[in-house]
């Protein structure tokens, strides 16, 4: 059965989620609702869009963090 209704747990969802490295697109196929509701859900709550960019920085510091240990051995 498709989601169709915000929940306030999406945004921690979205944000660990969007962290390990998944896609938009991943993180629609877990929430069960298709990309165009999670794209409806970021202009609609502020909350969730920041949830969502806080988890690709998060994701985008990790590489960064692993490109530089790799860099210095």
């Amino acid at each position: 059965m498709a989601i169709d209704t915000f929940q306030e747990k999406y945004c921690d969802i979205a944000r660990e989620y969007l962290a390990q490295g998944h896609s938009l697109d991943a993180l629609a196929a877990k929430l069960k609702c298709s990309r165009i509701t999670v794209y409806n859900w970021k202009e609609k709550h502020k909350n969730f869009e920041e949830a969502i960019e806080e988890g690709f920085s998060s994701r985008t510091g990790m590489v960064e963090d692993i490109l530089t240990h790799n860099a210095k051995t």
